[in-house]
C-alpha cells in the first residue's frame, strides 16, 4: 500500500513582487485573441490565423524562435510505500544442521513446484 505525505509548498523568496502589467513587445491583437480563444469564444478566420501564427514560433526548445510551452512536471508530495518485514520461510526449505561447514547437492535446472 502506498501513503502520501503532504509537504508545504516551498517559500518564495519574491513573495508578493508582481509580474510587469504588460511587456513591450507584447502584440495587443495577440492577447485579445488568446483570452477570447481562452474563454470558449468563437475565433474568426482572421483571428484563427493569428493564433496559428504564434503557435508556429513555439516550441519545446530554447532558441530565438520560440520558448518552452511543456511545463515541468513538479509535485511536493511524497510517496511513502508500507515497510513490511515478510516472513520468507514458505519459500525455503529449513535444514538443522549440527556443524559449520557443508554441503547439498542440487539438481540443476529442476521443474519449479508451487
Amino acid at each position: 500500500a502506498m501513503m502520501q505525505i503532504q509537504v508545504s509548498e516551498p517559500v518564495n523568496s519574491q513573495a508578493g513582487i508582481l509580474p510587469p502589467s504588460s511587456v513591450q513587445n507584447e502584440d495587443p491583437s495577440y492577447k485579445d485573441v488568446f483570452m477570447k480563444a481562452i474563454r470558449g469564444q468563437h475565433l474568426s478566420q482572421e483571428e484563427a490565423s493569428v493564433m496559428e501564427e504564434y503557435k508556429a514560433a513555439l516550441s519545446e526548445n530554447t532558441g530565438k524562435d520560440g520558448g518552452y510551452i511543456v511545463p515541468e512536471d513538479i509535485t511536493t508530495t511524497i510517496n511513502q510505500l508500507k515497510q513490511t518485514v515478510d516472513s520468507l520461510e514458505q519459500y525455503v526449505n529449513v535444514q538443522p544442521v549440527s556443524t559449520n561447514k557443508g554441503a547439498r547437492t542440487l539438481e540443476k535446472r529442476a521443474a519449479s513446484t508451487p
